[in-house]
């Protein structure tokens, strides 16, 4: 064969083995061995690959030699945007099931990871997602929303529903009164096959739900950023203010011009703009009864504002 026939053949060949290989090494012509040397790369990353992704599934095939019928991967995806929700996933993959690519979703691009999400769907035994809202992270923290995103996610699986023999593997550190047996691993999102999947389940499912959030509030590329705090979205929030699905106890987004809710600004106003102690006085009286409708970073801040407006009478 020529030397062009050779490369058509095998750049047609789903794969080049060892064999092969070391015949186009030994081969006089020297594009041939050329040739050799590409394909010995490609096998020696191939090899690399399969053993990272048998790594990936030792964790689990610990725990299940210890007796735990179930595994399931935990993670979230969203905790740093200025908008958007936090979403977990939990998945239980097959027992030795060995997925190419599969690794911490923020190392794949988003080609990789929907491909990736089409596989684990397939393929896995039960998969759920947990979502919580903008506004549930601004009722309680970030933190606090993502946990319980997590527990709505692994309540929607049929082995925790059913009270089967299971554990959680959670990327970070243990969560404190988590109601659900669980074993945190810090990292684990690129060391475990369970959590790896879990976080490409949540992170290509907030991605769609971003998507879909542009086409009700195209202003601030929610398609492109997903909430992210990317120059261009800072930019939007300036011009546009912020809308229902930005996360206002943000300090980032709680510092972009105007923010806070229409309540808020009108009590903004109204203590910024007082100059009687006495209706100060109402004022703060007042304020103490908005709990159940004003966020707590606004009640803080009014309190703070009331603080200044009565230092500022008071000289």
């Amino acid at each position: 064969m020529t030397v062009d026939q050779l490369r058509r053949y095998l750049l047609r060949r789903t794969r080049v083995g060892r064999k092969t290989v070391d015949a186009l090494l030994a081969d006089p012509r020297q594009a041939v061995r050329a040739l050799g040397h590409v394909f010995r790369s490609r096998l020696r990353a191939e090899l690399r690959e399969r053993r990272r992704v048998r790594r990936l599934g030792e964790i689990e095939e610990q725990l299940h030699a210890a007796g735990v019928d179930w595994v399931i991967g935990v993670d979230e995806a969203g905790r740093a945007p200025f908008a958007g929700p936090v979403v977990a996933a939990a998945v239980i993959l097959p027992r030795g099931l060995r997925i190419r690519e599969l690794d911490d979703s923020k190392r794949l691009d988003a080609d990789t990871r929907e491909r990736l999400f089409g596989e684990i769907r397939a393929a896995a035994l039960d998969w759920s997602v947990g979502v919580a809202s903008p506004r549930a992270i601004d009722l309680v923290n970030i933190y606090q929303a993502s946990v319980a995103a997590m527990r709505l996610a692994v309540s929607g699986l049929e082995a925790v529903a059913a009270g089967a023999d299971y554990t959680l593997l959670i990327d970070g550190r243990r969560i404190r009164d988590f109601p659900y047996p669980h074993r945190a691993i810090v990292g684990g999102d690129g060391r475990c096959r369970a959590i790896a999947a879990a976080s490409v389940v949540a992170k290509v499912t907030r991605d769609r739900l971003m998507r879909s959030l542009h086409d009700a509030v195209p202003q601030y590329g929610f398609h492109l950023n997903k909430g992210y705090g990317t120059p261009e979205h800072v930019s939007c929030i300036r011009r546009h203010g912020i809308c229902a699905y930005h996360r206002r106890t943000f300090a980032p987004v709680w510092d972009l011009g105007e923010t806070g809710s229409p309540e808020f600004r009108v009590w903004q106003q109204e203590i910024l703009g007082c100059e009687d102690e006495e209706r100060l006085g109402e004022l703060a009286e007042e304020v103490k009864g908005l709990e159940n409708s004003l966020l707590p970073q606004e009640l803080r801040t009014l309190t703070r504002l009331l603080q200044l407006a009565s230092q500022r009478l008071g000289e």
